[in-house]
């Protein structure tokens, strides 16, 4: 199983400290895989410091193996070519210590919609079981399946999501297919956003230049829309034209990162600005999510009383009509 944010967040921070403190990466490696307990683990990391005993490079290593995210590869890579690579492992750290707490956010807000649709899995056959139309076992064996299956189709896309990000081939799956579903296609796209501007943050603090930061970013992202609107940006900038006014033609990137590169670009500061833009957009992913959170309880709790509402007055309603047949035969 592919590692958590949390402990992508760990790893990177190890991998920082110990690179600065003078320790060489073959040997940070082997410390690694002599602690770690996950076998799938151990066996990229095993397939990783062969790859680097055989001469290859960290990053080539890396995305050989599929240690660590495909994502962070160029970011490795850029890091190593400009012997910023101690700032890289800094960044990735910090980027993924808010993934992580982004992460428990969402699988906070979870609890209230999965307990609802829990209750209301419960509820919704109660008036057939009060009707005598299926036994106690059948309610039982109904209520606990389907539930069941539903946990288990959360569990699974929580594991599919962990391994889309070691792979760029599922995670251009991944969204498409959450681009499809209704209301959170606002936050797939905000997601996607996120990606990539903190992907081309980490490259220029790596020390790559801007035009093969932004090459490197695009190539990683599975949004087509940004991926067009890197490319015009790109021909834009090769023509001559200025990183501020290519960027001012995409609409997909927003008046904010506009601006963001506009300031930074006037006082040499890009990398932070983008950093900041890409803080905030991780903070509206995780109010909209809250917010999802919260509308959806009330539909199901809806969905539930209309359901239950029905049910318990068709009930009544065949009592009253057999009562009034009873008096009248009398």
């Amino acid at each position: 199983m592919p590692m958590t944010n949390s402990s992508l967040a760990a790893t990177y921070k190890n991998f920082g400290e110990l690179y600065d403190a003078g320790v060489d990466i073959v040997t940070l490696l082997e410390s690694l895989h002599s602690t770690e307990r996950n076998k799938e683990i151990r066996t990229q990391l095993r397939i990783v410091i062969q790859e680097i005993k055989r001469g290859n490079t960290l990053a080539g290593a890396m995305a050989k193996g599929k240690f660590l995210p495909a994502f962070d590869v160029p970011a490795i890579q850029a890091g190593e070519r400009s012997g910023t690579l101690m700032r890289v492992f800094e960044a990735l750290s910090k980027k993924y210590e808010i993934r992580a707490q982004a992460e428990r956010v969402i699988k906070a807000g979870l609890i209230k919609p999965i307990s609802l649709l829990a209750v209301g899995l419960f509820v919704l056959p109660f008036p057939d079981l009060f009707n005598g139309k299926i036994t106690l076992a059948e309610y039982l064996i109904t209520s606990c399946g389907i539930f069941g299956a539903f946990m288990l189709f959360v569990i699974l896309m929580f594991r599919f999501n962990r391994k889309a990000a070691f792979d760029v081939g599922l995670a251009d799956i991944r969204h498409r297919v959450c681009m499809a579903i209704p209301g959170v296609r606002g936050i797939i796209k905000m997601t996607a956003l996120e990606n990539f501007v903190s992907s081309f943050a980490h490259l220029l603090d790596a020390g790559m230049p801007m035009y093969e930061s932004l090459e490197l970013a695009y190539r990683t992202s599975p949004d087509r829309s940004i991926r067009a609107a890197t490319k015009r940006i790109l021909a834009q900038i090769k023509r001559g034209g200025s990183l501020s006014d290519a960027f001012a033609l995409e609409q997909r990137f927003g008046p904010q990162i506009h601006a963001a590169i506009t300031l930074g670009a006037k006082a040499g500061k890009i990398p932070v600005l983008m950093h900041r833009q890409a803080a905030e957009l991780n903070r509206q992913i995780i109010d909209s999510v809250e917010k999802l959170s919260k509308y959806v309880p009330g539909i199901i709790y809806t969905a539930v009383a209309i359901y239950v509402a029905i049910k318990v007055f068709g009930f009544y309603s065949k009592q009253f009509k057999g009562l009034e047949k009873m008096l009248e035969g009398a």
